[in-house]
């Protein structure tokens, strides 16, 4: 017979995510102490009803597997293609320019595009989660260079660029 642990290690061989991994864990951990309980209410002892309670679940095979579709990460493709779309917009002023810069600015314009998709396939596939608590740094980094820019950017007629209206 198939104790508790044994029952959720191999459920957990079907779940690919980590944290999914931990949720599942918590969520069949109290369904089968639910189980059990209600069980010893019945008349079994402790050990008989963990046993029942994990017969009662059925295959870890088959919930590991259905619990693996359940928490499986989604891409959202339409925000995928509005991210494809606008970085394509960004191509339309190149198209109508036609001097001698304009093979500077389109590959310029190329390898931006290309770190940007980089970028966001790397943020994409990472978890992101585990970098909030370093919030406080991100911040101060965002106001150091807005800082640095105004101060030390691009500057139109002696006044800074971003100050202009």
């Amino acid at each position: 017979m198939m104790k508790k642990e044994q029952f959720l290690y191999e459920v957990k061989q079907f779940i690919c995510s980590k944290e999914a991994k931990r949720f599942v864990t918590a969520e069949l951990e109290f369904h089968l102490k639910q189980s059990t309980e209600a069980l010893k209410k019945q008349g079994y002892t402790e050990e008989e009803a963990e046993v029942k309670a994990v017969q009662q679940m059925g295959s870890p095979i088959t919930i590991g597997q259905k619990l693996n579709r359940l928490h499986r990460p989604k891409v959202d493709w339409s925000l995928t293609a509005l991210f494809l779309f606008v970085m394509a917009l960004g191509f339309i002023p190149l198209l109508v320019l036609s001097s001698e810069s304009y093979y500077y600015s389109f590959y310029a314009k190329l390898v931006g595009c290309l770190l940007g998709l980089g970028v966001a396939g790397a943020v994409m596939f990472m978890d992101y989660t585990k970098l909030s608590k370093f919030g406080w740094v991100f911040y101060g980094l965002g106001c150091t260079v807005v800082l640095f820019t105004s101060e030390f950017g691009p500057t139109v007629n002696g006044v800074p660029s971003l100050f202009l209206q």
